[in-house]
């Protein structure tokens, strides 16, 4: 988004550490930070000539925040975009692995090798609950409050970034992509051996998985069945 000089330079904003590091790089209070002031140095410093600010607002961010109002009142005001991953599995393997390496995005360097993540069951699970929870609420927020979103499979951005991005511009009437503007993807999937090989070790695990064991007979609320 930040390439197409109309759409505003998104990040996440309203995560606490990246909040008090800019509230202190422009001067503001940081104990505490003062909401109001810094969505407004945010606007004056973050968006783009023609007037467009562009957040990531992550849940946790949301939901620690939703109480004040004039964070409320921005969230109400902006135009809503719903980014998800497609399968919620492998989002919480790639969360992990960049939990343990410190590598949230490909220009971060490593802190260690991902074959030296540990491979925790009972961990990745926990995050798949948070990452459902977290989806769900989403999807209750914006029915509860009839919201207009539009969502966005992540994967759809990374295979067609172009389009989507052409798409967005001409919706939100911010201006028009020149014909020679060309996507400059920033994004990717985590998707080598090591989240494999952890995919296939949830899938070998998991209840409901192709190798979870087998019965001839089930009774189930006073009722049998039978192979």
């Amino acid at each position: 988004m930040t390439s197409t000089g109309l759409l505003g330079s998104p990040a996440e904003f309203f995560n606490p550490r990246m909040a008090n590091e800019f509230a202190q790089k422009w001067g503001h209070s940081v104990e505490p930070i003062q909401i109001g002031p810094y969505i407004d140095k945010l606007r004056a410093k973050r968006s783009t000539p023609n007037g467009v600010f562009v957040a990531k607002v992550l849940f946790e961010d949301f939901e620690a925040l939703w109480c004040m109002k004039l964070f409320r009142d921005f969230f109400v005001g902006a135009e809503k975009i719903l980014l998800r991953r497609s399968n919620i599995v492998e989002q919480a393997i790639s969360y992990l692995f960049a939990k343990y390496t410190g590598q949230w995005i490909r220009e971060d360097a490593p802190r260690m090798l991902k074959s030296e993540v540990p491979r925790d069951i009972k961990e990745l699970t926990f995050h798949i609950d948070r990452i459902e929870r977290q989806n769900d609420e989403w999807d209750k927020i914006f029915a509860v409050h009839s919201f207009p979103v539009q969502r966005v499979i992540y994967e759809d951005v990374l295979n067609r970034e172009q389009e989507l991005l052409s798409a967005l511009v001409e919706r939100l009437g911010v201006g028009q992509l020149p014909s020679s503007f060309k996507a400059m993807a920033r994004t990717a999937v985590q998707r080598d051996q090591e989240n494999l090989s952890f995919f296939e070790m949830f899938r070998a695990n998991y209840d409901y998985g192709p190798a979870s064991p087998l019965a001839e007979t089930v009774v189930y609320e006073g009722f049998s069945f039978a192979n």
